[in-house]
């Protein structure tokens, strides 16, 4: 297997002034501060946690978040990327945060890149992670837009902001702590699913978590459009992605199983029908799961541990619009629980030069293509690290690969912190690094 160092290629010739958008902020400053040492601007080797890459369709960037115990605050870093996931240009610094960021995601809405993050801000930040917190302070959810070039546009929209108190991840059971989600809205706006203040558990005695969903326009208005609570402290929401007119994300429901289920948001002056109702109906005994909307399909791949298994299966259900369900419910142990199809095959090939992920399952198989127009999947859930080859994070069970397709090539960031970078000159072939 090849790695790969993250080559620079030369900015092309500026274009005349009147087709070039003027920036407001350069992205070299120190925001704060409008100033900035030698030693500040001395940006750190490597890259930091969280990290993600994000794709505009003819190139991309990486964006990833560098704490400082010292001064308690976070860099937020960018290297902007081509088409064939080659660096533009060096690496810059986009803004200097408050506090240390614990969760970071971003994505595309109408040629802007749109940052969310989550920080830990006052006592024991600097002891805080995804899963825990350490003193206490507040968390913090703010989004930053970006012209493609990196260039910072406007300051960051303050979403939401909530107090904390001292809590390890065990007394949570695998609640994350911190977690923002970003999918594009309509109007160009984003929407962030975020995880929130916690609160009573509906059966006392424990305190669980709850999450909202905040909508942020152009100019930069946020509210927030729906807020929940779990009924247990196990189950988080995940995989947010954008159905067409709708949004959807997983959630998890009931203290005593684990259940997930298929949530759905629909968006202001949404016009399709609703999505089939079975796209709801419960996932019993799914311990987590991933989300993705082929443009036609919902596609939910998890975990599946029933009470007497010893190991957890991967089970597939898909819900179409317009047709029946190309998985069919295998025989199960509980007449009264659904049980969805054993996958027997996740690969990735080439199709029309570009990386398509295949699930398949005994009768049937589904192709999930990223440049599908109006897909919405999450490659670095859908694309594990053993399909990829790639080495996992060590200590980080929950951990993903951040992923995404630049336009000619697949790039990611492996367990190592070290870049891989996939095209597909053969049609039919597995991907080539």
């Amino acid at each position: 297997m090849t790695l790969i160092a993250l080559a620079c290629r030369r900015e092309a010739s500026p274009a005349p002034a009147h087709d070039r958008e003027t920036p407001l902020h350069r992205p070299t400053q120190d925001l704060a501060t409008n100033a900035a040492t030698d030693d500040e601007q001395r940006l750190p080797e490597g890259f930091c946690h969280p990290a993600v890459v994000v794709s505009t369709g003819r190139g991309g960037a990486i964006i990833d978040a560098c704490f400082d115990p010292q001064s308690n605050r976070t860099d937020l870093l960018g290297q902007r990327l081509d088409a064939d996931s080659m660096a533009v240009g060096s690496r810059v610094r986009l803004r200097r945060i408050p506090g240390n960021v614990l969760s970071l995601s971003a994505t595309t809405v109408g040629g802007t890149i749109r940052v969310a993050w989550i920080s830990h801000v006052g006592e024991g930040s600097e002891r805080s992670d995804e899963f825990n917190d350490r003193g206490g302070g507040a968390r913090e959810l703010a989004v930053l837009s970006l012209h493609p070039s990196l260039d910072v546009v406007g300051e960051p929209v303050q979403v939401n902001r909530h107090p904390v108190a001292p809590r390890a991840g065990s007394e949570r059971r695998g609640w994350a702590r911190s977690r923002v989600e970003l999918a594009p809205g309509p109007d160009a706006s984003v929407l962030a699913l975020a995880t929130d203040a916690d609160e009573p558990c509906p059966q006392g005695g424990q305190r669980c978590a709850s999450w909202s969903v905040f909508s942020i326009d152009p100019a930069g208005a946020s509210r927030r459009v729906r807020h929940e609570s779990a009924a247990s402290p196990m189950l988080e929401p995940q995989g947010l992605i954008r159905v067409a007119d709708d949004l959807a994300y997983l959630r998890g429901a009931d203290a005593v199983r684990s259940i997930l289920y298929v949530h759905s948001l629909r968006t202001e002056g949404a016009t399709i029908s609703s999505l089939p109702t079975a796209t709801f109906d419960p996932l019993v005994d799914w311990n987590n799961a991933s989300l993705a909307w082929t443009g036609v399909s919902v596609v939910a791949l998890g975990e599946e541990r029933t009470p007497d298994a010893a190991e957890p299966r991967m089970v597939v259900r898909v819900t179409s619009n317009g047709g029946p369900s190309p998985t069919r419910p295998r025989a199960g142990d509980d007449p009264d629980v659904v049980r969805w199809p054993v996958v027997t095959g996740l690969s990735w090939r080439c199709v029309r030069r570009h990386p398509v992920l295949r699930v398949a399952w005994r009768g049937g198989s589904i192709d999930l293509d990223p440049t599908i127009e109006g897909a919405s999947i999450d490659l670095s859930r859908w694309v594990p690290a053993a399909v990829a080859g790639i080495p996992a994070r060590e200590g980080a069970p929950h951990w993903r690969p951040p992923m995404a397709w630049m336009g000619r090539a697949l790039l990611a960031i492996d367990g190592q912190d070290r870049l891989r970078r996939w095209t597909c000159p053969r049609e039919g072939g597995v991907p080539t690094e």
